[in-house]
């Protein structure tokens, strides 16, 4: 993890503060360790991946608000996909990283204004 980009940004040191695994990767954002439900209803654990815009010294607004999941296909309680679910597919980040899916969810409909918002959504 870069130590000084955290330490320069409010919200990736908020992050941390509250306990997330983070890690800075090539210019993503990877939040380790996330529980979500499989598909028979166990819980598994994977990796969010974001990208992660900066102004060279700290994080500015996120570019985006969507997210990718490297683990399996996250489910609901009723065992069904996540509607939020925006797309099925391998996304690789290399070095064995591969997403399976990406999320695409809004808090209150609104795009994230930091990093905190939108990992810890």
């Amino acid at each position: 993890m870069s130590t000084t980009l955290v330490a320069l940004s409010p919200d990736l040191s908020r992050l941390v503060s509250e306990g997330y695994d983070v890690e800075v990767r090539d210019g993503n954002l990877l939040v380790h360790h996330v529980p979500y439900l499989n598909a028979d209803g166990d819980i598994a654990f994977g990796v969010l991946v974001s990208e992660l815009t900066t102004n060279g010294e700290h994080t500015v607004t996120p570019g985006s608000h969507q997210v990718r999941v490297v683990g399996g296909i996250p489910h609901d309680h009723q065992g069904k996909k996540l509607t939020i679910l925006l797309n099925e597919a391998a996304f690789d980040y290399g070095n064995g990283l591969v997403a399976s899916c990406e999320l695409s969810g809004k808090l209150r409909n609104e795009a994230p204004a930091n990093y905190f918002d939108k990992m810890s959504n």
